[in-house]
């Protein structure tokens, strides 16, 4: 509860701030994964667990893709983004709760969602 309240003072104080959301993938497998964010004022970008773009670009670990149409609320960030031409893939971060949504939709690839709690790791870097 406490690193909630303190996203939420450092966004409003627009301080970038990185978030480590650990939680679930494939959720038909039940698979641990991890997903990062960093948001900085009005910009979001965002690490999805891995396997989510398998079908693109290989998959690879620092795959960091910047979100467009953010929309930050008191209660929450919301994003998406097209990796390619097809697919899509939202995000929603429940700023009350630290709740972080994450579904991929690739029409000739399928789909893929993530779903997992964020902790607010740093909001300044630590080296």
């Amino acid at each position: 509860m406490i690193a909630l309240l303190v996203l939420l003072v450092l966004a409003q104080a627009q301080v970038p701030v990185t978030l480590q959301c650990d939680g679930i993938a494939d959720l038909s497998r039940q698979e641990v994964a991890r997903a990062t964010v960093e948001i900085n004022g009005e910009a979001v970008r965002v690490r999805a667990p891995s396997g989510m773009f398998a079908t693109i670009v290989g998959d690879r670990q620092d795959f960091w893709r910047d979100l467009r149409d953010v929309v930050i609320t008191d209660r929450e960030i919301r994003g998406s983004m097209k990796p390619n031409l097809v697919s899509r893939l939202n995000v929603v971060i429940d700023r009350m709760s630290g709740e972080i949504r994450i579904n991929y939709n690739d029409p000739l690839g399928g789909s893929a969602a993530f779903v997992g709690d964020c902790v607010v790791v740093s909001a300044t870097p630590l080296f």
